[in-house]
């Protein structure tokens, strides 16, 4: 007797697991991501693209390093690998008036040293008014002088790629 209630109980269980999990199945995972990075669903737009030389003005020259040439290549790369989402210029004194569906990329440079091995930090952060680092990663390195540049200008595109991926799984548009 016994045994027939645990029949009947296992077998009404599984019947009620099958009429259930299907309404479970429906529901769109979303990816990490999505819960990792949730702010960026609500921009609309990057209004600051900005480049930060964080270190003496005196060895950018000596390592020909200059804001205006990274800033140009930051934009490119936000082109390249975000060619259809919109970018409305704005000045940094804009910032404070800025709503949160405008977001914000900030890139830091940080070398150490004018010989070898000068070492490099580059960070990129990405955000929004009420957070400027939402998403924030860096890469970290050394060369000599004369590869200094283009070995900025590589961690820019490798870290401006690895942010459109993230940024388009977080909207869910891929």
């Amino acid at each position: 007797m016994l045994r027939l209630i645990h029949i009947k109980t296992i077998t009404a269980f599984i019947i009620v697991l099958f009429l259930v999990l299907p309404c479970y199945g429906e529901q769109k995972e979303r990816s990490i991501e999505q819960r990792q990075y949730p702010e960026f669903s609500g921009i609309e737009s990057f209004g600051i693209i900005l480049v930060y030389l964080d270190f003496d003005p005196r060895h950018q020259k000596k390592l020909g390093l200059k804001r205006e040439e990274l800033n140009d290549f930051l934009i490119l790369k936000y082109k390249n690998n975000l060619a259809d989402f919109p970018y409305k210029k704005a000045s940094w004194s804009d910032r404070l008036t800025f709503p949160e569906d405008i977001g914000v990329i900030y890139l830091k440079i940080i070398t150490e040293g004018v010989e070898y091995p000068i070492a490099y930090w580059v960070e990129l952060n990405v955000g929004n008014d009420a957070n400027w680092n939402v998403y924030e990663h860096g890469k970290l390195g050394y060369c000599d002088k004369n590869s200094i540049v283009n070995e900025i200008k590589g961690a820019i595109t490798g870290l401006m790629e690895r942010f459109a991926i993230a940024f388009f799984k977080a909207r869910g548009e891929m």
